[in-house]
């Protein structure tokens, strides 16, 4: 564990290097709720050479919610720094991660995630997808898990995300979601549109909250993020 890492230092290192190994020059990232700090870090760090972003239930860093008027996203205010982390009297935070991750996953993180909406314990593609989702994060472990989710790691990410400049994004932000603000979304769409992307916005209400566009219907092929993406780099 690097005390004080940041969402920008895992593009610059780690991405940095997959993308060395493998030789890929440009390339298309998308996320998912906490994946989305780390694909824009990729779109900030690496320019030109991400020709797609797709955020898909977005969230912002502290200070940028802050200074636009924005609430955050769920429980951050509550959450601990890794320094904090590193301190054995906040020994809790990884044995409440543990009862969580390791003890009841993949059961627990996604009967949770199904409480949220109406319509997701129909969707029995969806289930199981989390539940699979899930059962590899056991194989990291709570503590990894619990690193992840530090302040500083989740909402202190060392870029402004408005400084990104791909000009294909794809912003999809559920109006029911209860986990990041959809208004996150809306704001994301309008701020890079008006900087001259192509944006594909959407924000549909089906019933899946937080899990709407990762529903069995954005999934196929023709539907997805990633077809949006191929179509919104054909129009620039």
């Amino acid at each position: 564990m690097k005390i004080g890492r940041k969402v920008i230092d895992w593009a610059s290192e780690d991405l940095q290097a997959v993308l060395e190994t493998e030789n890929i020059k440009t390339f298309m990232i998308t996320g998912h709720s906490q994946g989305n700090p780390h694909a824009m870090a990729a779109a900030y760090h690496f320019g030109d050479r991400v020709t797609g972003l797709g955020l898909n239930a977005p969230l912002l860093p502290n200070d940028v919610t802050e200074e636009i008027g924005i609430a955050g996203a769920m429980a951050y205010e509550s959450l601990k720094t890794t320094d904090e982390l590193d301190n054995p009297l906040n020994a809790h935070w990884f044995f409440g991660l543990y009862l969580f991750v390791d003890l009841f996953a993949p059961s627990a993180p996604t009967q949770a995630l199904i409480s949220m909406a109406t319509n997701i314990d129909k969707d029995k593609e969806l289930v199981k997808m989390m539940r699979y989702t899930f059962s590899r994060s056991m194989v990291r472990g709570s503590a990894a898990n619990t690193w992840e989710s530090a302040l500083d790691v989740a909402y202190l990410w060392g870029f402004d995300p408005r400084e990104i400049k791909t000009k294909n994004i794809c912003v999809w932000h559920a109006l029911d979601d209860s986990a990041c603000p959809p208004e996150i979304g809306a704001w994301l769409a309008e701020y890079y549109k008006e900087k001259g992307a192509y944006v594909n916005f959407k924000n549909d209400n089906i019933g899946f909250n937080h899990m709407t566009f990762s529903s069995s219907y954005y999934r196929k092929a023709e539907n997805s993020m990633v077809k949006a993406l191929l179509d919104g780099y054909k129009k620039n």
